[in-house]
């Protein structure tokens, strides 16, 4: 059975999609594999409310923001302490697959280099792109912290990406978007691992007066269409909305007091925070509309969607990824027409019903959990990317 290092930040406990990839890929993994957890400790990084059942065995790691100006925030640093701890941990323990979550422990793939002979990175998002995206939405002197922070990235990407590792992205367009960058060398050390569909209940609905837009605000993607929504996106709504006596609902974690000016004088505009049970939140709404204009990372809401038979309104940004067409899904990406198709799934609630059901079987079809860790551990059983 082969051995292999677990390296990510606390999952168990955290519900958002970033921790539920991770369980996904632990659960795959101890189902196979002997897997030790290497846990990274930083300050800012949530809180597990406890220990990831099926592994062998635990360590932790401490690890700190990179302040340093030329190089990017998002890569975590390392001091000697570290290194040195993590390399007599992977030189004792002599493993045949070092998994790091993310690319910001990019480090530790360096270290491991001489003592492992396959190192396998979860991309999830190509950091550049989102910070190029968010400078595009707004080119001022108040904005440049991405203007500067892409071109740090793309700096870092250029040399990562042209390592002999196995790297796994989220979706189809990142990983073609690197390719054409990196070229057709080492064409099987890029693969895609689709986000995954975990089958829940589905709720009773108790309500439908409102449209839900859901999402951690710490996220800059999800700030940005917060702000989409309120300056260009509710002026064309908001009469439909109060014809209906209907409310479109913001919830998610992160609140920020800039965010008030978004939600001012906007009666049909409301915050609910945190909520316990997005499922349910989920089926107690008319639709879920997602207008994001950012690339967002791990982008699993759709499919956590689809357990509730919901309809999605969302962009091409928004859905990106995933295999789907208009049959399953509402697409747009002007503030106008996303109105227009907003008010007209408020006056269809057979076509929202029809695009709930496809959306559901078709997410079925294509992500089911256990389809999509067959081909992880096919990926990682393979040869032909180990150098």
């Amino acid at each position: 059975m082969k051995k292999i290092l677990y390296v990510d930040v606390p999952f168990i406990g955290i519900s958002d999609g970033g921790a539920n990839r991770s369980k996904f890929i632990w659960n795959t993994l101890i189902n196979h594999y002997e897997v030790d957890w290497l846990e990274l400790q930083r300050e800012g990084i949530a809180a597990a409310t406890g220990l990831p059942s099926g592994m062998n065995d635990h360590f932790t790691l401490h690890t700190e923001t990179d302040s340093r100006f030329y190089k990017p925030i998002m890569i975590y640093r390392f001091r000697s302490e570290a290194k040195q701890k993590f390399i007599e941990i992977i030189k004792t323990n002599k493993y045949d697959i070092i998994f790091l979550r993310f690319s910001s422990p990019a480090a530790l793939g360096k270290l491991a280099e001489p003592y492992c002979p396959a190192l396998v990175f979860d991309v999830d998002m190509i950091l550049s792109r989102l910070s190029q995206l968010s400078w595009q939405q707004s080119r001022v002197f108040k904005n440049r912290y991405y203007l500067l922070e892409g071109l740090k990235q793309r700096w870092f990407e250029r040399k990562f990406f042209r390592k002999k590792y196995l790297f796994l992205f989220t979706n189809y367009l990142e990983k073609e978007m690197v390719q054409k960058k990196i070229g057709q060398e080492n064409a099987e050390n890029f693969q895609v691992l689709p986000n995954v569909m975990n089958p829940q209940k589905v709720c009773v609905n108790t309500k439908e007066d409102r449209v839900l837009f859901f999402g951690t605000l710490t996220s800059s993607a999800n700030a940005n269409a917060l702000q989409f929504i309120s300056e260009d996106i509710y002026p064309l709504i908001c009469e439909e909305l109060k014809k209906r006596d209907l409310y479109l609902d913001i919830a998610g974690k992160g609140w920020h007091e800039h965010f008030s000016s978004y939600f001012y004088g906007k009666q049909r505009l409301r915050y609910v925070g945190e909520v316990a049970d997005i499922q349910q939140e989920l089926s107690d709404s008319l639709f879920i509309f997602l207008p994001l204009r950012v690339a967002s990372g791990t982008r699993t809401r759709i499919l956590e969607v689809a357990n509730q038979y919901r309809a999605v309104l969302t962009t091409s940004i928004g859905m990106e990824g995933l295999e789907l067409r208009e049959q399953e899904i509402v697409i747009e990406n002007s503030a106008k027409e996303l109105a227009r198709e907003f008010i007209n799934l408020l006056d269809n609630p057979l076509r929202r019903l029809s695009l709930g059901q496809k959306l559901h079987f078709k997410c079925r079809e294509l992500y089911l959990d256990s389809n999509v860790s067959r081909s992880l551990k096919e990926m990682l059983d393979k040869k032909a990317w180990l150098k």
